[in-house]
């Protein structure tokens, strides 16, 4: 499938980026700002539903009415170029001329395609030129692309599922926890161990049925995901276990850790070494991805 989305008031929340007044300086790792003042805000969910996407296998394309200069700069300056296989921006409205550019250059069909624009005028534009095309409108089909993982994953595939092993008895401190199960889940995955962040999910469990429970969520898992920076008893039994029915492994530390030979050793377990929580999230996403796109 190849995944076809706008820009302005889609991706984004401003309405028309070539209004905007260069130089434009990014100011976190979601915003940009031009040298009027105004902002450009990502629009929630986008980076988690790009990383979906691409961990699914399936094609992108941003079609934008836009002067490109501007676009471009802010795709650049929030580091989304690597999401997209083909972008389009010209200073026209006629986005089913530049949808079928993308089609050309990636050798897509319009059945293959999902085009999402907030503008139902665009919406039509492209659905006429090509009835064919899975046209959503953003704002009213969808409100934010969490919304979008849900409701097009019949069409583009289940989520990955990860187990993500923490400490939780002798965790210093369980806002980490939250931390790591939010920066799993904007990878694109479905994590099913969210118990780990301290809060409480149902009855609370006899130490048997944590038990049960936490093994057969690790087999229900795709891979299972571990913080390794201290010692658990508990995320040791989890990557035995995950190990024995051979589920992919990624274990993150805090650099300067020291990691045990016995998981240093393991085969086929994919380490990730990080100095902070933001370096964390990019490192975590790349090496998912190079797991299951490999």
């Amino acid at each position: 499938m190849l995944i076809a989305l706008d820009c302005d008031r889609t991706m984004w929340n401003h309405p028309d980026a070539t209004r905007l007044s260069p130089p434009l300086k990014r100011i976190s790792d979601k915003e940009v700002i031009d040298s009027k003042g105004e902002y450009v805000k990502l629009n929630e969910g986008i980076i988690r539903f790009l990383r979906y996407v691409k961990l699914k296998g399936h094609k992108t394309a941003v079609i934008s009415w836009n002067e490109p200069q501007n676009v471009f700069t802010i795709l650049s300056l929030l580091d989304l170029n690597k999401y997209f296989d083909e972008i389009i921006v010209e200073p026209h409205p006629n986005k089913a001329l530049m949808l079928e550019k993308a089609l050309n250059k990636l050798k897509v069909k319009p059945e293959e395609v999902i085009f999402i624009d907030d503008n139902p005028r665009m919406i039509e534009v492209v659905r006429s030129r090509f009835p064919q095309v899975i046209c959503i409108q953003y704002g009213k089909d969808i409100v934010n692309f969490n919304e979008a993982v849900e409701k097009l994953s019949k069409k583009l595939g289940e989520p990955l599922k990860a187990y993500v092993a923490l400490p939780i008895v002798h965790a210093d401190n369980l806002e980490f926890n939250k931390e790591y199960v939010n920066i799993v889940e904007n990878c694109g995955l479905v994590v099913l161990s969210k118990w780990v962040s301290g809060e409480v999910y149902g009855p609370i469990l006899s130490p048997k049925e944590v038990f049960k429970r936490d093994l057969g969520m690790v087999v229900k898992a795709d891979l299972l995901i571990a913080d390794v920076t201290k010692p658990s008893h508990g995320v040791g039994m989890e990557i035995m276990y995950a190990y024995i029915n051979n589920k992919k492994i990624i274990a993150t530390y805090h650099r300067g850790s020291k990691l045990s030979a016995l998981i240093r050793g393991m085969p086929g377990i994919h380490l990730v070494e990080y100095s902070d929580i933001k370096e964390l999230e990019e490192r975590l996403w790349r090496k998912i991805y190079e797991v299951f796109s490999g």
